[in-house]
């Protein structure tokens, strides 16, 4: 996962991200499901447009990081599959 990402989403900038690969599992951020520019344009317009709407995206972009990417759950997580790899 593009550490700048996780960076921004932390820093409450509302992201956009290409909902393909690695980038499908960030949370709370706006897909976008292919590189067409007029599509991006679009999603970024109608984002930056809606102040309640980007408001919503931090929030859920937060909780997600909360959730799926702290030190401790992603420690844990490495803990696990070494774990299960040993055994």
């Amino acid at each position: 996962m593009p550490i700048v990402l996780l960076e921004a989403m932390a820093l409450g900038v509302p992201v956009v991200a290409l909902d393909q690969g690695p980038l499908s599992d960030l949370g709370g951020v706006v897909k976008v499901p292919n590189l067409g520019v007029q599509r991006w344009l679009r999603e970024v317009t109608t984002l930056l447009a809606d102040g309640a709407r980007v408001g919503g995206v931090v929030a859920a972009q937060r909780a997600s990081l909360d959730e799926r990417h702290r030190a401790q759950v992603v420690a844990r997580a490495y803990e696990d599959l070494y774990l299960e790899l040993a055994r």
